[in-house]
């Protein structure tokens, strides 16, 4: 199984950007070209349950994007680690 977020449809994209600006505070969002060529919209914010900094690079192909890296505090996260951060933000 994929540990990553994708998302097909504009309807996806805004639920999950609206998810992490009501989950997280001081939110910020940009966007650049990767060194490889990749498109990449980046989120920068602190997780209001439990006060963490959060930064999520999603890598943008046509209308799908993945996580394509995420830090923690500043420490890079495993595969499991993304998973489990992206099930905890988007619990129902």
């Amino acid at each position: 199984p994929r540990s990553t977020l994708l998302a097909s449809s504009a309807a996806s994209d805004v639920y999950k950007r609206q998810v992490l600006d009501e989950s997280c505070k001081n939110s910020d969002w940009s966007s650049f070209t990767s060194e490889d060529g990749d498109s990449v919209v980046e989120y920068n914010g602190v997780v209001k349950s439990t006060g963490v900094d959060l930064c999520i690079q999603f890598k943008v192909d046509d209308d799908e994007f993945e996580i394509a890296y995420m830090e923690v505090d500043g420490e890079n996260c495993s595969l499991l680690e993304i998973a489990s951060v992206v099930a905890v933000l988007f619990e129902d």
